[in-house]
């Protein structure tokens, strides 16, 4: 098959022959049953960064993996896992985690690593992406969500910054470092981002 993988591609039709250079496919239950005989590990993405475009990068590459039928787990620490922040909690904090809570971004997208435009970068960028048609971040978290990609969070970083689990986005896992080197142990291709 010489067909380009679309993620976005998942869940609708896509109207295009598939056997055509750059077509976009949308796998059947029966080829991602193949595509989980035929690999041989796994794909761990070690999540660092909260900025947009790494969430955007680790999350096509995460969607576009598990569409094929890899295993994908997605292992977030420090700043990775703001971006897992659905909302900010001040109760029932200590005042240092309290001063975090103001300190620190929530939500997806709060900025970008490159552009940021005084913080303006990331909605521009999402601005150009609805323009363009592209799938968004938080589309592709639910998208990766539904393929049924592991999301884990180090509990470590979350003690160090605060971030308790009911602040966190619904179907997370939690664990300490130990977590993802034992992933990394099984065969996996592993991507720091």
């Amino acid at each position: 098959m010489n067909a380009q993988w679309d993620a976005s591609a998942v869940g609708r039709s896509s109207g295009a022959s598939g056997n055509s250079p750059g077509a976009t496919m949308e796998l059947t239950s029966e080829e991602r049953v193949l595509a989980r005989a035929r690999r041989h590990g796994r794909l761990v993405l070690i999540v660092f960064s909260g900025d947009f475009d790494k969430w955007m990068a680790a999350f096509s590459l995460a969607t576009t993996a598990a569409s094929m039928g890899i295993e994908v787990r997605m292992f977030f620490t420090f700043w990775g896992i703001l971006g897992l922040r659905k909302k900010r909690r001040f109760a029932r904090k200590a005042w240092l985690d309290k001063l975090l809570a103001v300190m620190l971004p929530s939500g997806l997208g709060g900025s970008v690593s490159r552009m940021n435009f005084c913080g303006l970068g990331a909605p521009f960028f999402q601005f150009v992406m609805r323009r363009k048609g592209v799938t968004g971040l938080a589309e592709l978290v639910a998208l990766a969500q539904r393929l049924g990609v592991k999301l884990t969070v180090c509990q470590l970083s979350m003690v160090t910054m605060g971030v308790e689990a009911d602040e966190l986005i619904e179907g997370v896992e939690f664990a300490g470092a130990s977590r993802a080197v034992a992933d990394l142990q099984v065969d996996a291709s592993t991507l720091f981002i």
